[in-house]
């Protein structure tokens, strides 16, 4: 487990559905202290590829796994290891596959399925 890794909960909600869970700081900080903010997304693992959506802000995101001494290697919260190339993903395919309104009428198997079939077409 590398240290990305160790800071991200995955929770598989069926096999190859994943969702993950990680923290960071809030970006407003009040004299209140310090306030904590969270990202939550789904990843679908069809296991040398994956597809990924977090629902606040992200769009269809593609990660390509690949072993450390691979070509361009970077260490990944998910994967050990990714070589994804850039541009990898589509914040207009949110709209068009309407995952937020998946999101809010709790349609998890629907979100799931958009996302493995993004993982087919690699």
């Amino acid at each position: 487990m590398n240290k990305m890794q160790s800071k991200v909960i995955k929770a598989e909600y069926k096999p190859g559905c994943w969702i993950l869970i990680s923290s960071k700081k809030a970006e407003l900080q009040h004299d209140m202290g310090l306030k904590v903010d969270y990202v939550v997304s789904f990843l679908y693992d069809a296991g040398e590829v994956a597809a990924e959506w977090e629902p606040r802000y992200g769009p269809i995101q593609m990660w390509n796994k690949c072993n450390e001494d691979d070509e361009n290697a970077i260490e990944h919260y998910f994967y050990d290891w990714h070589n994804t190339l850039p541009a990898s993903w589509s914040q207009l395919s949110v709209e068009r596959e309407q995952l937020p309104e998946m999101f809010l009428a709790g349609d998890w198997d629907v979100i799931f399925d958009v996302l493995k079939s993004w993982t087919r077409n690699r």
